[in-house]
């Protein structure tokens, strides 16, 4: 799609117009406080939810401290290298953030500020926690990616692949207030593959250590290997009450709507529901597999009900967004020569051109004698080309 249309013309389709690659905003971004990193919660958003836990938090964290710990020695050896580089890189990602910092998330009734106007000490007090875990991830990715150069037995290379993931997965969270981003809302999902290989990681290095201590004690391999599995049990435990059930609630709780772009209603008996929803689930069973629908709004709901409409067609796009206000028989016309079978006016119709204007373009679609309503109710009337 990129290469037929642009990079410029599939951001738009995709609702992104106006933003490049590296400046895509979500739209459920915020700017996230350690608080939403470490307690995850029941109330959250379905798409990404927000927080990892307390105790896969405590993991991530001991996982840095314990690898430092663990390769001390190669860093005493290689002490100068390794703080020089970390210098030098460190230097170059405060420089980065900082003349990127743009103070605020960007919405309809918020302005950003210009790149490069925040005092740098303003910046370091704003993200004072995203800085601190992005350092000190980096100094343990330099000081394994430096012994792996000196060390070509170095059997934990996938390392300074997780940490370099974490390092860019952890930015793209927090990149909200910053001009550079990639959606940030959605990038918790991308988040949450180092930080899960971290955790492991830090289960791993902590039933060793408690395997280890206990071994100072008793000779025991059956109590030592005790030991180890009592302390993964633990881990799991606390996993399961600070991440799992959580998640669990979130992603079982029934009172979640279908989506937020759906008309609603409520009934008499104070149930809500979406007829724009049941109309497009009456399209999806009984109109055939592929069957070619126009509609003046979204095109992603006719495409996801097993249905065709060519989004990515120039003129189809066009004439999407300029010929609303066309007589019915020239949509006639027009739906004839493109072959479409049918054509949906919706509740995201309405949204999109005004209440009015969609109800008389139905009466008139209706009055004309070239097209038959096959559904209809308070939130989408379906028609037959005839």
């Amino acid at each position: 799609m990129i290469m037929k249309h642009g990079l410029g013309d599939t951001l738009s389709g995709l609702g992104l117009s106006g933003t490049t690659v590296l400046t895509t905003p979500g739209t459920g971004d915020r700017a996230y406080t350690m608080a939403d990193f470490v307690f995850a919660k029941s109330v959250n958003m379905i798409n990404n939810p927000i927080g990892i836990g307390f105790v896969l938090s405590l993991l991530v964290l001991a996982a840095l401290v314990l690898l430092i710990g663990k390769y001390h020695e190669e860093f005493k050896k290689n002490k100068v290298m390794v703080l020089t580089v970390f210098f030098i890189l460190s230097g170059i990602l405060l420089f980065f953030l900082s003349q990127n910092y743009v103070k605020f998330v960007e919405k309809k009734d918020v302005q950003s500020l210009e790149r490069g106007t925040v005092p740098f000490l303003e910046f370091l007090s704003d993200q004072r926690f995203m800085v601190f875990i992005l350092l000190i991830s980096l100094f343990v990715f330099t000081l394994l990616a430096i012994i792996s150069y000196k060390k070509a037995e170095f059997r934990e290379k996938h390392l300074i692949v997780v940490l370099l993931w974490f390092i860019f997965s952890f930015y793209a969270v927090n990149a909200g207030p910053f001009y550079y981003k990639l959606s940030p809302f959605r990038a918790w999902s991308l988040l949450a593959v180092p930080v899960s290989l971290l955790a492991g990681e830090g289960v791993s290095m902590i039933a060793g250590l408690a395997r280890n201590l206990a071994g100072s004690f008793v000779k025991s391999g059956k109590i030592l290997a005790f030991v180890s599995l009592a302390v993964i049990a633990l881990v799991a435990y606390g996993v399961i009450i600070t991440s799992f059930a959580q998640k669990y609630a979130v992603n079982t709780d029934e009172r979640w709507p279908a989506g937020a772009f759906w008309t609603y209603v409520q009934d008499q008996s104070g149930n809500v529901h979406s007829p724009e929803l049941e109309g497009y689930i009456w399209l999806k069973d009984n109109l055939p597999s592929g069957a070619r629908i126009f509609t003046f709004s979204n095109n992603a709901v006719v495409v996801g009900m097993d249905k065709f409409t060519c989004h990515w067609c120039e003129n189809v796009r066009v004439y999407q967004r300029s010929s609303f206000n066309q007589t019915a028989g020239q949509t006639y016309e027009w739906l004839k020569k493109e072959k479409y079978k049918y054509i949906v006016i919706d509740g995201q119709a309405s949204k999109k051109f005004g209440a009015n204007a969609t109800n008389e373009k139905v009466r008139e679609f209706a009055n004309s004698g070239k097209f038959k309503p096959v559904f209809g109710n308070s939130g989408i009337v379906i028609f037959e080309v005839v």
